[in-house]
């Protein structure tokens, strides 16, 4: 996996300063265990100041191809991408973080009205996490 910086788009004039996160001030290749122990709390809402959406990201095919079609034990409308990065994290063996800007992140496109699978999502999302805060605390 490799990660690089967004900046963010408003009616097609760019806004000051890219959406940073701690990690791109240390960019590098971090190796599983690393990535594991320094990146993957941001997954879990702990620890981390890692990006967690997908845009930013490049990926190997195979290793997140079956986790995106599985859509039936994905969110369907809200943060589908926490969720993919979350199942697809411990299936690399590194993750390469750099410091140059890789993807613009249009603001205003309509998508975040209101959803009434937020709530469903929401509880769906929490449960997943919880399930593998217990597993990797051997509870």
């Amino acid at each position: 996996m490799v990660c690089g910086k967004m900046s963010q788009v408003y009616k097609n004039v760019k806004l000051p300063g890219a959406m940073t996160f701690r990690c791109f001030s240390n960019p590098g290749v971090y190796t599983k265990n690393e990535m594991m122990s320094e990146l993957y709390g941001a997954c879990l809402g702990y620890g981390s100041d890692f990006p967690v959406s997908l845009c930013g990201k490049v990926f190997r095919i195979s290793k997140i191809k079956p986790v995106i079609l599985d859509a039936c034990s994905t969110p369907k409308k809200f943060a589908e991408d926490l969720d993919v990065t979350l199942r697809t994290m411990p299936n690399f063996n590194l993750c390469s973080i750099i410091n140059d800007e890789v993807y613009l992140y249009r603001k205003g496109g309509g998508t975040s009205g209101f959803m009434p699978e937020y709530l469903t999502d929401s509880v769906f999302l929490y449960s997943r996490k919880k399930i593998i805060l217990l597993c990797t605390r051997g509870n």
